[in-house]
C-alpha cells in the first residue's frame, strides 16, 4: 500500500511488525516501510495528517489499546480503522 499511495502523491510511511510481511515490500519503497512495533511507534507527536490502520485485528488483545494510544499520539487529524 505505501508504494501505490507515494505513486500516487501521498508522502506515505508505513509500518510492517512482520518481517516476512515488510519483506514483501516493492523495493523502491523499503525505505517508507519502517519494521517496528505497533505499540511503539517511532514518530513525534501529531507528525501524521491522517493514519490508515490495517493491522490491529493481528494483534494480540492485551496491545490493542496501546496501539490505539499510538496512533492517535501521531496523529493531528484523523485516523481510519480498516478491518
Amino acid at each position: 500500500m505505501v508504494a501505490l499511495l507515494r505513486t500516487l502523491g501521498y508522502d506515505a510511511i508505513g509500518v510492517e511488525s512482520n518481517r516476512l510481511a515488510r519483506s514483501a515490500t516493492a523495493s523502491e519503497a523499503e525505505q517508507f516501510n519502517l519494521l517496528n512495533e505497533f505499540t511503539e511507534l517511532p514518530f513525534d507527536d501529531h507528525v501524521f495528517d491522517a493514519v490508515v490502520e490495517t493491522a490491529l485485528c493481528r494483534l494480540p488483545q492485551q496491545e490493542v489499546g496501546k496501539a490505539i494510544e499510538e496512533i492517535r499520539r501521531v496523529t493531528s487529524m484523523a485516523w481510519c480503522l480498516d478491518r
